[in-house]
């Protein structure tokens, strides 16, 4: 004997009606289970149904994933050069700021360029940044 909650749905199904089939059957609980039951698999094709609209939407061509890579890559070169010129130009706003010290030291122009910098968060050296990091410069 298979206990109910060990049998699939289908079994289920052939089950209850087997036994809907006999004279004078009716049983509250059945109904409500062969309910149940009757939902689920509408909810199981549901589900289904979403899932392949869902991946045909999506993209699952090796294509398009392949372009959205070559994308990324070409983008990540382009961020990486330019925090490569913004660190340039941060050590030569430096240089100036330092120079300008010396020319007018009644100046408050180099101050206000570091304050800059420094909120920015581009003050730091990028040697001692690259040895925080653990990396050799």
């Amino acid at each position: 004997m298979t206990y109910v909650r060990n049998q699939t749905s289908e079994e289920l199904a052939v089950h209850m009606r087997s036994l809907q089939r006999m004279p004078g059957w009716h049983e509250p609980l059945a109904d409500r289970l062969w309910e149940e039951v009757e939902k689920l698999k509408a909810e199981n094709e549901a589900l289904r149904k979403a899932a392949a609209k869902w991946k045909s939407d999506s993209l699952c061509g090796s294509e398009d994933v392949y372009r959205l890579s070559c994308d990324l890559a070409q983008r990540t070169g382009e961020v990486r050069e330019l925090a490569g010129v913004v660190d340039d130009l941060c050590a030569l706003a430096k240089q100036f700021v330092q120079r300008l010290r010396k020319a007018a030291p009644d100046s408050d122009l180099p101050e206000k360029a570091m304050d800059y910098l420094k909120r920015k968060g581009l003050q730091g050296s990028p040697l001692r940044a690259a040895m925080s990091k653990g990396e050799q410069p």
